[in-house]
């Protein structure tokens, strides 16, 4: 049983009745608290029933129900306490008991003895909570609304897009709905929850976002004043901080365990500044979010806890995001697989983070609530700009400026351009054809196939055919072939005067702006090649890389992958200090005319699908100065792929754990020679850190040009969202993050030799930064950005492995200090 967090001292019958709650949670939900979140809707809906039958969804004065308490007028303690246990188990439950139990305190105001109990609620507009025109009405009423104000609040929290998390057995739904000048509390009944399809989203896993529809009329209604509304919107946010918490505290117990026998550099981890800076992380946020909460357990739900709520959601959010990926990045690899339970934490707060109001909105609302007058948008305009900008041919416009004076119509001015086209153009003409060539090769059969290649490997667990075809198309379009020049590869002579870590991170980010997951599928191959050239072993060369070549060149498949993490050995395998106090798994052993293997390797990109793999071994009971790089036949006795991982993203692209059993290598495929493969595994890190940093800036484009898209077609008030200036900089920071990173990744691209300091800088900054653009999409994007059919949720997903291979970014920041620290002791010396 896991232990009871009471958030209130001295107070004995809350702390039975928590007894209670843990007693159900574990009596119902432990065989569902590990691992992948999701509940069948059978027993989802048996859950609601004992839930029902034990009195926790009762929402009467006289109950002990969830929010029951505020019902009798006293602070929320119980139910605080009760959610923050429930989501140490099972978040989904936790949030539709949540859900439920407000529907119930709701029926209780408009009609308890007609309407169907054990319906959600939730207030959750079209984007979010209404912006600063909420603060308007809650400060003056509808009455004194501006007509911007009104036409806002009729379309946030109107019928037109808008989603409901529910589950298929769901009686109905309550919401409220602004229109003719009130905001309503309605009941809806279950045909009009039901009537679009499910649509899967980011987090809570055994619930589905249902369309509303926009014919929809409520079977019951009642107009509300502020004050309840503040009221259930308190009770909504402070219960989602409730779950928040008990997310962070499922990451810390399976955090805790993990650093306590996981061991790099032979030490066990929670022995490192890095690791323990990152348990930090966690402490401080379950000690910020218990300490918040057990503030306000036993004071009633009073207007001034509106602000408290809205606070407190904003500031605790941010502290549980970063504590669960503080979490993900101590265990890496593990932490991304389905099975150990991280992954879906970290999808779960992020949908938290951006229900019932983003963090920039609900700042807006928050400014607002002090200062009436903020954030009120421009008039619209019928000329064709932004309101609040200029025309560029109009007189004060700086385009216009330019070409009064001849001098500076000559230095100054200048043509427009977007981002993109305008660092394509400044690119040498060979690399601006291969950036724009990859570009179309990539929206013509990648974007397409995104989100289905997605929806296929969750839902079957392994790739579709289109997959395989597109594998197809790009090994004829020269995209398997493009490590060496023509007539053996597809690189043209005068693209090789350039070096190859520019022309892969160009490549790379073109296919990871069109999709995560066949970009690696596509990409992970180059990784594979990589030892292979550099070993300069001619005879792999002519007798498996070109017939590999001819072969991909006639659309018949031969992928390579690249082999170094062990089960015990993750960063160990990317540090020189961690290898030296570590011994490897896989071994090689002497044989007649060659080598035998024997052992495991983990987390291989593309090693379910590789003809070929760059396979690093021990030979005999050596450590890894021994290591040695062997090239193996896939198709060859004694090698067998053991499973392929169950990822947060990228899905379409394998991660193979493979067996190896007696598996004989002859001596001519060993790249390099025996003892030799440590370097070559260096090597090859350093070269392949820039283009998974050049991955990271394609999902940070892809992301800002969804951005821009959703605020384009999205209306607000008649108006585009860009019409608003909140997110004209929102857009601002976006493209400015992107092309910072891009820019850095290519400065350090540029050198022939592959720096280790500055592709590990590339690699970790590009890739944190990237994850800060996709997660301020999010936040523009509001509920919409839950919804996987609008892509940007997949692109989190995908960006975030970014983070974690090639070496954690913590692993990536110690090997710059391991290159420059002769410079960095320079003045001790």
């Amino acid at each position: 049983m896991l232990k009871i967090l009471p958030l209130t001292e001295n107070n004995s019958e809350v702390e039975s009745l928590v007894e209670m709650v843990v007693r159900f949670a574990d009596s119902h939900l432990k065989p569902f608290s590990a691992g992948d979140s999701f509940l069948p809707a059978d027993k989802l809906n048996e859950l609601v029933d004992h839930a029902s039958t034990m009195g926790l969804l009762d929402a009467s004065a006289e109950g002990f129900g969830l929010w029951s308490e505020c019902a009798r007028g006293i602070g929320p303690g119980f139910t605080l306490t009760a959610l923050r246990n429930l989501a140490r188990y099972q978040s989904s439950v936790a949030m539709y008991f949540h859900m439920i139990a407000l529907g119930n305190t709701a029926a209780l105001q408009l009609a308890p003895k007609t309407i169907p109990i054990n319906a959600p609620f939730s207030i959750e507009g079209t984007l979010g909570l209404g912006r600063s025109s909420l603060s308007r009405w809650l400060l003056s009423g509808s009455p004194a609304l501006s007509l911007d104000d009104r036409i806002l609040l009729s379309n946030c929290f109107g019928l037109k897009d808008r989603y409901q998390l529910a589950y298929e057995n769901s009686p109905g739904f309550w919401s409220v709905v602004y229109k003719q000048q009130k905001m309503n509390l309605c009941w809806f009944d279950q045909p009009v929850l039901m009537a679009k399809p499910a649509q899967s989203q980011h987090g809570f896993d055994s619930l589905k976002s249902y369309e509303w529809q926009q014919s929809a009329i409520p079977k019951s209604h009642v107009a509300i004043d502020a004050t309840y509304f503040q009221t259930l919107l308190s009770m909504q946010l402070l219960g989602m901080v409730s779950i928040g918490l008990g997310l962070v505290d499922k990451a810390y117990a399976i955090v805790e365990q993990f650093v306590t026998y996981r061991k790099q550099g032979g030490h066990t981890i929670i022995e490192h500044d890095a690791v323990a800076a990152l348990v930090a992380d966690l402490e401080d946020a379950e000690q910020f979010g218990g300490y918040a909460l057990k503030q306000i357990a036993n004071k009633p739900l009073t207007e001034l806890m509106f602000k408290h709520a809205l606070n407190l959601k904003l500031q605790a959010m941010e502290r549980f995001k970063k504590a669960i990926n503080a979490a993900m990045q101590i265990m890496g690899g593990i932490g991304y697989m389905q099975e150990t339970g991280i992954e879906n934490l970290l999808r779960d707060i992020n949908s938290l983070c951006v229900m019932s109001g983003a963090p920039s909105e609900i700042s807006l609302i928050l400014t607002t609530l002090a200062h009436p007058d903020a954030a009120k948008v421009e008039p619209l305009s019928l000329r064709p700009n932004i309101p609040g900008f200029l025309n560029h041919s109009d007189i004060l416009s700086p385009f216009s400026a330019f070409q009064k004076l001849p001098l500076l119509n000559q230095i100054a001015n200048y043509k427009p351009r977007s981002m993109w086209d305008e660092e394509t153009r400044l690119l040498p003409r060979p690399l601006a054809r291969y950036r724009r060539w990859v570009r179309t090769f990539a929206e013509s059969n990648l974007s397409p196939n995104a989100l289905f290649c997605d929806d296929y490997v969750a839902k079957y667990h392994q790739a579709p055919e289109i997959s395989r075809h597109i594998l197809s198309e790009a090994g004829r379009a020269g995209l398997l072939t493009d490590l060496l020049p023509a007539p053996i590869g597809s690189v043209p002579l005068t693209r090789y005067r350039f070096p190859l870590a520019l022309q892969q991170a160009i490549r790379v980010e073109e296919l990871a702006r069109a999709d995560g997951g066949l970009m690696l599928l596509l990409s992970a191959h180059n990784l594979g090649l990589a030892p292979l050239l550099f070993s300069g072993n001619l005879s792999v060369m002519k007798n498996v890389v070109w017939p590999a070549f001819r072969a991909n060149k006639r659309g018949e498949t031969q992928l390579f992958a690249f082999a170094i993490t062990e089960p015990g050995a993750g960063s160990d395998a990317e540090d020189g200090y961690g290898a030296m106090r570590n011994k490897p798994g896989l071994r090689a052993s002497r044989a007649e005319g060659g080598w035998q293997l024997n052992g495991r390797k983990v987390f291989i990109s593309g090693g379910d699908v590789a003809r070929w793999i760059t396979a690093f071994a021990a030979v005999e009971q050596n450590g890894f100065e021994s290591w040695t790089a062997f090239l193996v036949d896939t198709q060859k006795p004694g090698f067998k792929v053991a499973r392929t991982e169950h990822k947060m993203g990228m899905r379409v692209s394998g991660a193979a754990e493979i067996e190896f059993d007696n598996y004989f290598v002859p001596e001519r495929m060993v790249l390099g020679g025996a003892e030799k493969g440590w370097g070559l595994n260096r090597a090859t890190l350093n070269f392949s850190r820039l283009p998974v940093a050049a991955m990271a800036v394609g999902l940070a484009q892809q992301a800002t040009e969804l951005a821009i898209e959703f605020s384009n077609m999205m209306t607000l008030a008649n108006r585009p969202l860009i019409h608003y200036q909140k997110i004209q900089l929102q857009l601002a920071d976006m493209l400015a993050e992107t092309s910072a990173i891009r820019a850095l990744v290519w400065q350090f691209a540029r050198n022939w030799t592959p720096r280790q300091s500055q592709a590990s800088i590339a690699k970790f900054y590009a890739t944190d930064r990237a994850q800060v653009v996709i997660e301020n999409a999010m936040d523009l994007m509001g509920n919409h950005s839950l919804l996987h059919k609008n892509k940007i949720e997949k692109c989190f997903r995908d960006n975030r492995l970014t983070r974690i291979f090639e070496g954690t970014n913590q692993i990536n920041r110690i090997a710059v200090i391991e290159e420059q620290q002769n410079h960095l002791l320079m003045n001790l010396r």
